[in-house]
């Protein structure tokens, strides 16, 4: 099992608080204000991320802590659909050769 973030899923939670860290930084703007968050750290086991708010109006840095959690996935999910396919064209191609059989049967004098 392991934790997806972004559509991916990664072994470990920290590793999928890392690679959420480092899509930052964003921007926000307003009318007189452009300020950005920027990721600084992760948190030890991946439970939050360590945030930082700067502004170009000159106040000073925010920093902030925000919890994240993720969801569950496998590393196998993707096959899964394949697998389901594979089974189906093999119970299609027995239920053919059954029929082909049957139908020579009865139609093939003994």
């Amino acid at each position: 099992m392991g934790y997806q973030v972004n559509g991916q899923c990664v072994a470990t939670q920290q590793a999928a608080a890392s690679m959420q860290c480092a899509s930052y930084p964003m921007q926000s703007v307003s009318a007189d204000d452009v300020s950005s968050v920027a990721c600084v750290g992760v948190a030890a086991g991946g439970t939050s991320l360590q945030l930082q708010r700067t502004s170009t109006s000159g106040a000073s840095p925010v920093s902030m802590s925000l919890a994240v959690a993720y969801p569950e996935c496998d590393a196998t999910e993707q096959y899964t659909d394949l697998f389901q396919l594979w089974g189906l064209g093999l119970l299609a191609l027995v239920t053919l050769w059954s029929l082909r059989t049957f139908v020579l049967r009865l139609v093939t004098p003994q």
